[in-house]
């Protein structure tokens, strides 16, 4: 890990937000965006500005399973914290049908966000909390 993503990590954990953490780094909040994401991957962090302290949430299966197959994979992409593109290569779609996929899921649960949405696909477990990065 980088000397940057560990400050950055150190911040997300101390609670500061994404314009305090890039202020105090002097970077964009694009590219603590791109620094948020590679975290995710090296320090079990779900994505888009979700961070869960303590273990993972399981997938609400009851939820998904009630979903058409089409729709299905795309949830269950958004719930693991994959992005758009990684769903598109796993479910051999294009990205545009993967877009398509996630704002129909969007609407049908009547949501705004891809973090919403993918709050709403996971089961809180007790002890865990969510933290909303980049909301």
């Amino acid at each position: 890990m980088s000397p940057c993503e560990q400050r950055i990590k150190a911040d997300i954990e101390a609670g500061l937000t994404p314009q305090e953490i890039a202020a105090k780094n002097r970077i964009t909040r694009g590219t603590l965006k791109v620094y948020f994401y590679k975290l995710t991957r090296k320090i079990g962090m779900t994505r888009f500005g979700c961070a869960v302290a303590g273990s993972p949430h399981p997938i609400n299966e009851g939820l998904v399973s009630t979903l058409p197959k089409a729709l299905r994979g795309v949830a269950l992409g958004v719930a693991k914290g994959l992005i758009d593109k990684e769903i598109a290569e796993e479910m051999k779609l294009s990205y545009g049908t993967v877009r398509s996929y996630k704002a129909r899921l969007l609407q049908q649960f009547n949501l705004h966000s891809r973090l919403e949405l993918a709050k709403a696909l996971r089961c809180p477990q007790e002890g865990d909390q969510l933290v909303g990065v980049f909301e």
